[in-house]
């Protein structure tokens, strides 16, 4: 059973102001989407050992952020997994070395990742919960949409782990689905898509 929920997250009045003095609301944007995240997720922390990714995690900042978030809310310990397919960003995460952290060059679109992240995390591949900010629209080629969706869905505990995945709305951005505004992005989708490529 998988429960949706859209949710605009309105831009932030505060960002920073770049070398061309142009704003960039990236910052707080991102930390508003993962605040939302932590807020779900703390409901299926429990007590005992809890299991958390950050499902393109970049260089571990926004691990950081999820883990303090999630602490704050819910008193429990907890060990964060983040993945990138970003082998440089990965490098820069590990460089941290934070404790209860571990990270991995993965990816997502592939088959077997809940196979991959168990070798790789001591056996334990059951997550309580996972953030999946801003990854979707990434994926190529754009039928591995499937098989990302899929290994989400394989890593949660069943029933109770929960999943936030987000994605930037292309009725502000780009007007045709697969042809977005940046050449990052393999599609981009309006709440009505997202909800049905989800359900």
């Amino acid at each position: 059973c998988v429960k949706i929920s859209a949710m605009n997250i309105e831009r932030p009045k505060k960002g920073y102001y770049d070398s061309h003095n142009r704003f960039n609301p990236s910052a707080a944007e991102s930390q508003a989407r993962y605040s939302f995240a932590a807020e779900r997720i703390a409901a299926s922390i429990t007590d005992g050992y809890n299991l958390v990714g950050d499902l393109s995690c970049g260089i571990g900042e926004s691990t950081s952020f999820l883990e303090d978030s999630l602490t704050t809310k819910t008193n429990n310990s907890m060990m964060m997994v983040g993945v990138d397919i970003d082998r440089n960003s990965i490098i820069e995460a590990v460089k941290r070395g934070i404790r209860n952290h571990s990270y991995s060059q993965l990816d997502l679109g592939e088959s077997g990742l809940r196979s991959k992240i168990s070798r790789i995390n001591n056996g334990r591949a059951d997550f309580n919960g996972i953030a999946s900010i801003e990854t979707i629209e990434h994926i190529r080629p754009i039928l591995a949409v499937d098989v990302l969706l899929s290994n989400l869905h394989d890593l949660l505990i069943a029933k109770n782990g929960t999943l936030v995945i987000s994605s930037p709305n292309r009725r502000f951005f780009a007007n045709d689905r697969y042809h977005p505004y940046t050449i990052f992005h393999a599609q981009e989708f309006n709440v009505d898509e997202f909800s049905e490529i989800l359900d």
